[in-house]
């Protein structure tokens, strides 16, 4: 720069350069403005003070579906959720993330993945902006793993919105989570990068979900 006189490296945050590979993905499965969760997170912020006594319970808290076909042991969406629940149970074993959304976020994952915490409770949901990728994960976390407190047979959530949480909070388990949660850890940057980019290409060929080849095709254009 002129005004130091001397050559600078410009280099981007980790954490915001995964953001900028998960705004694809999320343009894909949302459309260009989100709208059709938009209203979903706002329902989820009204109704909360009404239930979040009973969700916290943990009653009737759904969690990840193992049996998923695509999720079945030795595929590589098996390996990659296992790892993500080993990934935040240790995090958080070991405190790793002090940050209050970067706990909770792992907290989420960890519960919503099986692990067992020695306390564990859901939290008032925050504000949400659209420039905010961790904000669409909890919302979207918390949306699908409390639907039966605040969705009713009567309710007119469509079907293909209810597709939608699952095809997003299923990409935000296998793949967001971990990377996203690892970007800041500058020795493994390159590694995680590479892998990633090998991930996208794999997942542009998995048949079981439709969505995962378009979530391949999207992560592979922003990695490019």
């Amino acid at each position: 720069m002129d005004t130091l006189e001397r050559p600078v490296v410009w280099l981007m945050c980790r954490h915001h350069i995964y953001e900028r590979h998960i705004a694809h993905v999320m343009r894909v499965l949302l459309g260009p403005t989100k709208s059709p969760c938009k209203g979903l997170y706002v329902k989820l912020k009204e109704l909360w003070p009404k239930i979040y006594q009973e969700v916290n319970r943990l009653e009737k808290v759904v969690k990840f579906n193992w049996s998923q076909d695509a999720f079945r042991p030795g595929t590589l969406l098996h390996q990659l959720v296992l790892e993500t629940k080993e990934f935040c149970t240790t995090t958080l074993h070991r405190e790793t993330f002090q940050r209050g959304d970067y706990k909770y976020l792992c907290e989420l994952f960890a519960f919503f993945l099986g692990a067992e915490l020695t306390s564990f409770s859901f939290k008032q949901p925050g504000a949400h902006h659209d420039a905010r990728f961790m904000a669409d994960c909890l919302y979207l976390l918390v949306i699908q793993m409390t639907h039966k407190y605040h969705t009713t047979e009567s309710d007119t959530v469509k079907t293909d919105t209810l597709q939608m949480l699952l095809a997003t909070t299923n990409h935000i388990v296998f793949l967001h989570g971990l990377f996203f949660l690892k970007s800041p850890m500058a020795l493994q940057a390159p590694y995680n990068d590479l892998r990633a980019f090998r991930i996208a290409f794999q997942l542009q060929i998995v048949d079981d979900f439709k969505d995962f080849a378009a979530i391949g095709k999207a992560l592979n254009q922003s990695l490019l």
